[in-house]
């Protein structure tokens, strides 16, 4: 099995993918003035079908992790479908949601 290496050799057993920009939570940090809608912004979340074949291609790779990310990525309605195609068809050990740190094994 091919093992995914950056240019120092080091190999990486997880990484982290994200599935949004969009946060449902109003931190003062990152969102002072809560989110704003720019309708002039046309980037389009990942499809279903497009992180599935790139959790197929990473676990092939030897990543057993996804920890996905992205401002808040349980704010998609088809986040538990996401994490389904993590476990059962990309063969992805674990996955878990970075922001709040919470685990779905």
């Amino acid at each position: 099995m091919k093992i995914l290496r950056d240019s120092f050799g080091r190999s990486f057993p997880y990484i982290r993918l994200s599935i949004t920009d969009v946060c449902n939570f109003k931190c003062g940090y990152c969102l002072p003035n809560g989110y704003q809608v720019d309708k002039s912004d046309n980037r389009k979340f990942l499809h279903l079908e497009e992180i599935r074949r790139l959790a197929k291609v990473f676990s092939k790779l030897g990543v057993c992790k996804i920890r996905l990310t992205g401002g808040e990525p349980t704010v998609r309605k088809d986040f538990f479908d996401i994490i389904k195609i993590l476990k059962n068809e990309a063969g992805i050990k674990k996955s878990c949601n970075y922001h709040k740190r919470l685990s779905f094994r």
